[in-house]
């Protein structure tokens, strides 16, 4: 958990720095993890979606639904 505003007051300037870093970092991190989720779920999708248009790809089209020229 990162430092509260009214702690980083009372510290000294070279401790504050540090503690503002602490903070950026666990916050990068929480974006990051949640980042992570999206990206996972993302290619959850994408495989699945893959696999169905393969699988569709494989059927063949039936005789009835086949374009023919001329009407």
């Amino acid at each position: 958990m990162g430092y509260r505003k009214l702690t980083i007051r009372r510290m000294k300037p070279v401790t504050r720095e540090g503690a503002k870093i602490l903070n950026d970092l666990d916050s990068l991190r929480r974006r990051m993890k949640n980042w992570l989720t999206k990206v996972d779920d993302i290619e959850t999708d994408s495989r699945v979606l893959a696999a169905m248009l393969k699988a569709k790809a494989a059927r063949p089209a039936p005789a009835d639904l086949e374009l023919t020229e001329g009407g």
